[in-house]
């Protein structure tokens, strides 16, 4: 009787479930029956249902072409993040939504971003004169320069300074300190990966995407996007925190994604 049981209410939806155990075991079910009580347990144990997901009750979520709506708006303001910063923004916004919904969505509507290029692993033992991971803010210091020309050729070496632990770019200020500098080999670049990494992200997110006329306009660019780096952009490295949160610091990011998403 019980395996029949079972057979039976795994043909049936879990709202089926839940309306028969109350038929049974509430007092509708004595009254018209004229049988005694049946506690839940003794029920859900002939069902062979779980109780937990009795009990459940499913809470209501965004429609769909909201959630989807969302999605293409933030791939559109952001271009150069994947799938899984986007469902960080997602979920800063309130929204409960996966990988797999977002990664669907952005490749039906065509904003996905381009597969990585296969890079060449570097064979042999490694030079590197890195002391070690940086386990503490301001501990552990990067630092590199990088070219940008204006629309007619002039050029322009940018300084970026990068703590390795919060992955936050500051302004110069080494000398200041008394800071020591570790130098590397020439041509080895991959002695300083952090700040190369970096350089990268640069070049792609912003030295690639715009033209600048002149030096004020590339300063002006830059604070904007310096800012939306270290404030709002968030980091794999970090859990998907952005560099101002892992170090502590307030950030209303929910507020500046529904900028963007209404823009």
């Amino acid at each position: 009787m019980r395996q029949l049981a079972g057979e039976v209410a795994e043909q049936l939806t879990p709202a089926s479930v839940r309306t028969l155990v109350a038929a049974v075991s509430g007092p509708e079910g004595r009254v018209a029956r004229r049988l005694p009580r049946a506690s839940e347990r003794l029920v859900c144990r002939t069902l062979d249902v779980n109780r937990n997901a009795l009990r459940y009750r499913p809470r209501p979520g965004a429609p769909v072409s909201e959630i989807r709506r969302r999605v293409i708006a933030l791939s559109l303001s952001l271009p150069t993040q994947g799938h899984r910063k986007i469902v960080s923004h997602m979920r800063k916004l309130g929204y409960r939504v996966g990988l797999r919904k977002v990664r669907g969505i952005r490749r039906s509507a065509g904003v996905q971003l381009a597969p990585p290029k296969p890079g060449v692993r570097r064979r042999g033992r490694t030079t590197s004169l890195h002391q070690g991971e940086a386990t503490r803010p301001d501990q552990v210091w990067s630092w590199d320069f990088v070219m940008l020309r204006t629309r007619k050729g002039r050029a322009l070496r940018v300084l970026f300074i990068i703590d390795e632990f919060t992955k936050r770019i500051v302004a110069r200020f080494m000398a200041e300190q008394g800071i020591k500098a570790i130098y590397i080999d020439p041509g080895c670049p991959w002695q300083n990966g952090v700040i190369e990494s970096f350089n990268s992200r640069f070049r792609k997110e912003f030295s690639d995407r715009w033209y600048f006329h002149n030096y004020y306009d590339i300063q002006v660019a830059m604070d904007d996007w310096l800012l939306d780096y270290n404030r709002y952009r968030p980091h794999g490295s970090l859990g998907l925190m952005t560099p101002d949160e892992f170090a502590g610091k307030p950030v209303d990011r929910r507020a500046h994604l529904l900028t963007l998403v209404a823009g």
